[in-house]
């Protein structure tokens, strides 16, 4: 037969543009994405899937254990999802090791099987003691969603790689990653090298038990270090910020050359979920090292709550252009925040009640730090305090009148902008506001409104460095410590409250010891037509708050209700005639924190003098 040579041509280009199926050469496989369910909790080694990269999660015994399920996504095409069937408790057998990394996009999700009546995880992971690290993400664009991840001898997850997300503010999506190497080297979330860029961690419980409220401690809360940069620890939006407390070592650690760019938003450091109930971590609460650009808080990240911490609550140690904003730093063993660093800001935050300063500088290139328009109240050394060469030791102002209405004086050595406070010491609990400096004579003078008892001021350079608080000076003519807008309270009721971050509008009470903390007062009105026995009670109490009655006819520390009127935690007043009074909750020593308050208003029967019980 004779072939036409034109049609044998036309024919092998048909072939080769549109190739038969039938011993066609194979292309790349396709990219799909599949959803492997774990039904099964076991782990060891007969949990290997039998057939890698067909799709589906199949051991040798028909189910699909987590090991399974891992295998079979490292080895199929696409981002996949492993999702879990029923609530379980998986540990990882030692004689199979580790599990295998996430070496492939996926998705961990135990969220449809979170425990509702508990409000945690229903997936718990446990190392089984082993030096591992319970999940080791070395792909990019990973999640991991609602685990419980437990006793790792290396810590809960370690990732170096990018774009991948821990924790997230939907339901069931919290991670609790505790109790991990506790007498090793056991981390919550570390997170290592130049590729761990972009990763987001959030609305995690690290180091503390799945209810939130016991420690169940790591070694360290959460690790960034060795470059891994532009990361983030909680977020800027309701929902995404950690509870990191509990852990033996520091809560959060960023540290080494080029570890830069990290932000931290919306983290409790150092309490129980609520923030409430102190916990701590056994070092700082967060420490970081030789780093540029770490944003702790800003104006578009959530404020942090760093507090209690063994030591102190944010240790900057040789940073630049760090941001501290927004952030309430207090009860720290230590310095509110130590700095060592230059070009660095802190603005717009509380720090008050560490047993150190408020905020210490150190170091002769420790130059151009802003702290201004903060709260720095009633820690244990100065508000602001300069060593070693610090801010270039910029002199403070000098405060040479104080009234109501306008604080002046004079400043030398540079200062060019004074920023006004009102304080009960030498510190800056009130951000009044900020005026500029003559330059020709050194005089300054801001007019507004100063609430007192004392007046300080703090000044700033051009190339803004701070200088410590001036000396106080009692403001002539400040309020003698009434309150506008008292809180209400009915005989009967019992409400919860919290002292810290209150004005301190009320000193020098006429009964009993003097309070010099911020305070909370209330009104109740006694109805008319007949005396009462009045009971007010403090309780569930962190911290030594005490409880006043005042008169009748204003809100007034020096007009108590008699001179036995306050007590530790409860007061009882018989023979109270019908009236309007209050009640102060304030803090012996400068002491703040939460509590509950009970009002008991019995018919008076039998006439009884003023009686105190202080147990």
């Amino acid at each position: 037969m004779t072939v036409n040579p034109r049609l044998m041509a036309f024919f092998i280009l048909a072939l080769a543009l549109c190739p038969l199926p039938l011993g066609a050469a194979p292309g790349p496989a396709a990219t799909t994405t599949a959803t492997f369910v774990v039904d099964w909790y076991g782990d060891g080694p007969n949990f290997h899937d039998i057939n890698p990269g067909d799709g589906i999660c199949q051991d040798i015994f028909g189910g699909c254990a987590l090991r399974t399920a891992l295998e079979e996504a490292n080895s199929h095409p696409g981002a996949d999802v492993i999702t879990f069937n029923a609530a379980m408790n998986i540990t990882v057998n030692s004689s199979s090791g580790a599990l295998p990394a996430l070496a492939t996009p996926v998705t961990i999700d135990a969220s449809s099987v979170w425990d509702t009546v508990n409000n945690q995880p229903g997936v718990t992971l446990s190392g089984n003691g082993m030096d591992i690290y319970g999940l080791n993400i070395i792909a990019d664009s990973c999640a991991v969603y609602g685990l419980y991840i437990t006793n790792c001898g290396e810590g809960a997850i370690h990732m170096d790689s990018a774009y991948n997300t821990i924790g997230g503010p939907g339901a069931g999506q919290r991670n609790v990653l505790s109790g991990n190497g506790a007498s090793g080297t056991g981390v919550g979330v570390y997170i290592v090298g130049s590729s761990a860029q972009h990763n987001v961690v959030q609305n995690n419980y690290i180091g503390l038990s799945p209810a939130g409220n016991v420690k169940e401690p790591n070694v360290y809360g959460v690790r960034l270090v060795n470059r891994a940069s532009n990361n983030t620890i909680g977020g800027a939006t309701a929902g995404t910020g950690n509870v990191i407390s509990g852990n033996n070592n520091n809560g959060v650690e960023i540290g080494g050359p080029d570890t830069d760019g990290n932000q931290l938003g919306g983290n409790i450091i150092g309490l129980a979920a609520g923030g409430i109930m102190p916990l701590g971590n056994g070092n700082r609460g967060v420490a970081v090292n030789q780093s540029t650009g770490t944003q702790i808080g800003s104006a578009s990240l959530l404020p942090n709550l760093i507090a209690y911490n063994a030591s102190v609550g944010l240790d900057l140690g040789d940073v630049t252009t760090t941001t501290v904003q927004g952030n309430v730093i207090h009860g720290n063993q230590g310095d509110g925040i130590y700095l060592e660093g230059a070009d660095s800001t802190v603005l717009f935050n509380t720090i008050a009640y560490n047993t150190g300063n408020g905020v210490r500088v150190s170091g002769s290139t420790s130059l151009r730090n802003q702290i201004v328009t903060n709260s720095i109240h009633h820690n244990g050394g100065k508000g602001i305090e300069l060593i070693n060469g610090a801010n270039a030791m910029l002199a403070s102002p000098t405060i040479t009148s104080a009234n109501a209405g306008s604080v002046a004086g004079t400043v030398t050595g540079g200062g060019r902008v004074v920023y006004v406070y009102s304080d009960t010491s030498d510190e800056g609990d009130t951000y009044h506001g900020s005026c500029i400096v003559n330059t020709i004579t050194g005089q300054w003078t801001y007019n507004g409104a100063i609430a007192g008892p004392n007046a300080t001021a703090l000044a700033t350079d051009i190339t803004g460095n701070t200088s410590r608080f001036s000396a106080p000076v009692a403001v002539s003519g400040a309020s003698s410590g009434t309150c506008a807008s008292p809180l209400p309270i009915a005989c009967g009721q019992q409400v919860t409250g919290d002292t810290f971050g209150q004005a301190n509008n009320h000193t020098g009470y006429s009964c009993g010891w003097d309070a010099t903390g911020p305070e909370l007062i209330y009104q109740f009105t006694l109805a008319p037509g007949r005396d009462y026995t009045v009971i007010a009670e403090l309780g569930n109490m962190m911290v030594d708050l005490d409880v006043y009655l005042l008169a009748a006819g204003g809100c007034n520390a020096g007009q108590c209700l008699s001179a036995g009127s306050y007590g530790d935690y409860k007061v009882v007043a018989s023979n109270v005639p019908p009236g309007t009074y209050y009640i102060a909750v304030d803090g012996y020593s400068g002491a703040a924190g939460s509590y509950t308050l009970k009002l008991d208003c019995g018919a008076y029967s039998l006439y009884l003098p003023l009686i105190v019980k202080n147990y």
